[in-house]
């Protein structure tokens, strides 16, 4: 049970360890897997497939069209980043169990700090690569 400050309380049930993955995951991942491995081309076909029109065209729109999707996309990821590290920032502050030496605190994420967390890496690298 999580508190709205997110510490934990313990609740008397008993804590699952591990778990199997549920059935219907499992099975559509299967079945999604099958059905991508067949639409694969085979290696005779893949020098038909894999031409150079095929991989610098696209579906829907023109090339222009594309760049400028990505070119917003990027303005957009740059533009959260930057008022991300401009901004007041957040001070998570960690919970410990109780027999745990460590003092909890808050921890101070302002200015490029504030990127440290792992999932904002990604963030940040996802709109280097557009």
């Amino acid at each position: 049970m999580v508190t709205t400050r997110g510490q934990s309380k313990r609740c008397d049930a008993e804590v699952l360890a591990s778990a199997p993955p549920p059935y219907h995951s499992v099975i559509f991942v299967l079945l999604a897997g099958i059905v991508f491995v067949k639409c694969l081309p085979t290696l005779d076909q893949i020098d038909d497939v894999a031409t150079i029109e095929t991989l610098s065209s696209g579906l829907f729109v023109g090339p222009m069209a594309l760049a400028i999707m990505r070119l917003l996309i990027a303005a957009f990821v740059i533009g959260v980043t930057v008022m991300r590290v401009m901004g007041p920032g957040f001070f998570p502050q960690p919970t410990y169990l109780k027999q745990s030496k460590l003092k909890s605190a808050p921890i101070r994420l302002v200015g490029l700090r504030s990127l440290s967390p792992f999932t904002l890496w990604y963030w940040v690298l996802l709109g280097l690569t557009f």
